[in-house]
């Protein structure tokens, strides 16, 4: 495999998760990980593995509507079968109860990853958010 591959392969894990939170899909959430991977989201203890983030994410987002990740792959570094990652993201989201103010964090993600038999797999992330609002929404 190529290391032009490899990034793709990667950028698609990393857009997976993504998308996968967007649509509420925590079993997919939780396939982007390795069992013993370690996660740390800015400002919450650190927890392990992808069932553990899955529950996480779904504790963390019942109040939610709607949301959507943007993410900018910033930097791939390849070492044979484990790479580092810089992912720049903004992501918006939408209460239940509040369907007329849009919550904006923007930060990001640096993991490291492994290729395992079923493909590229996060084996540490750690996000640092770099500022957070909420807003009215305009009329569209």
């Amino acid at each position: 495999m190529s290391a032009s591959d490899d990034r793709w392969d990667i950028t698609d894990v990393l857009q997976h998760y993504a998308r996968s939170i967007d649509r509420f899909d925590f079993a997919a959430v939780a396939s982007v990980f390795t069992d013993d991977a370690v996660i740390e989201y800015g400002g919450y203890p650190e927890f392990h593995g992808g069932a553990a983030t899955a529950r996480f994410l779904d504790e963390h987002t019942r109040t939610t509507a709607w949301h959507q990740h943007l993410l900018s792959v910033a930097e791939i570094g390849l070492d044979g079968d484990e790479a580092s990652t810089l992912t720049y993201f903004v992501a918006h989201a939408v209460g239940k109860d509040d369907a007329d103010r849009v919550r904006i964090n923007v930060g990001e993600y640096r993991d490291r990853l492994r290729r395992t038999p079923d493909g590229w797999k996060i084996v540490e992330r750690r996000q640092q958010t770099g500022w957070k609002e909420s807003r009215r929404r305009s009329p569209a």
